[in-house]
């Protein structure tokens, strides 16, 4: 699944960095996983060398009202996937979902 199947949005606001590193990737066939809630969406994405968690937000919730990109530690993105329900994350990518698993326990050791 490509992040601009995620997201319908056209995102405004964001640093410079992640704006270029999401453009890299955002017509790829790249989302491990996402999360949808009213705030917006949290997603992992893998790229060449690593994975990255991005989140962005709704236009409601941000001062700006426009939609936000952010890149986010793999560590805040699990916690925003096991917020809540469980059932809310949908998994695309079974087997790199198991690595970013391990990764962000590896991490936090």
């Amino acid at each position: 699944m490509k992040p601009t199947d995620v997201i319908k949005n056209e995102i405004r606001n964001a640093y410079s960095e992640t704006f270029r590193l999401y453009s890299r990737y955002k017509n790829e066939e790249c989302v491990i996983a996402y999360r949808k809630c009213f705030m917006g969406v949290a997603m992992v994405i893998k790229g060449k060398k690593e994975l990255f968690g991005f989140v962005v937000m709704d236009e409601n919730t941000t001062k700006w009202r426009t939609s936000e990109l952010q890149r986010k530690e793999l560590k805040e993105i699990i916690k925003l996937f096991n917020l809540e329900d469980a059932n809310k994350v949908i998994i695309i990518d079974e087997e790199n979902y198991k690595l970013f698993e391990r990764k962000v326990l590896f991490n936090s050791i």
